[in-house]
C-alpha cells in the first residue's frame, strides 16, 4: 500500500493543503463568533457568549418581555451550540481532506 503524503510535505496535493486551511479558518471564525458581544432584539446589548452572555446593566426596564439576563443567556447558549457544530464539522472535513487520497491508486496486477 502506498503511503499518503501529509499536508505539510512537499508532495501533498493542493486539495490536501487547502482543505485543512479552510477548516482552520472556519474554526477561528466560530471562536470569534462566540467571543464577540451581540445585541438581542435590537435593544439589549449582551456580552460574548463564551463569557456567559450577561445583559448590559444600562438596559432599560421593560425593553423586552421577560428577564434580559435570561434572554441573553438563552441566545448565547444557542450561539455556543452553533459554533460547536461548525467546529466539529470543520475538524471532520479538514482531517478527511488532509488524509484521504486525492487520486485513485493504480490497479495492481
Amino acid at each position: 500500500m502506498q503511503r499518503l503524503p501529509k499536508p505539510w510535505e512537499p508532495e501533498a496535493s493542493p486539495r490536501q493543503r487547502f482543505v485543512p486551511l479552510a477548516a482552520a479558518v472556519a474554526i477561528v471564525a466560530a471562536v470569534i463568533y462566540v467571543l464577540l458581544p451581540f445585541t438581542f432584539a435590537d435593544v439589549v446589548d449582551c456580552s460574548g457568549a463564551l463569557f456567559g452572555s450577561q445583559a448590559d446593566p444600562a438596559t432599560p426596564a421593560g425593553a423586552i418581555v421577560g428577564n434580559a439576563d435570561e434572554a441573553c443567556a438563552d441566545t448565547g447558549g444557542r450561539r455556543r451550540v452553533n459554533a460547536a457544530v461548525v467546529i466539529v464539522a470543520a475538524l471532520a472535513l479538514g482531517l478527511a481532506g488532509a488524509f484521504l487520497p486525492s487520486e485513485k491508486d493504480a490497479p495492481s496486477g
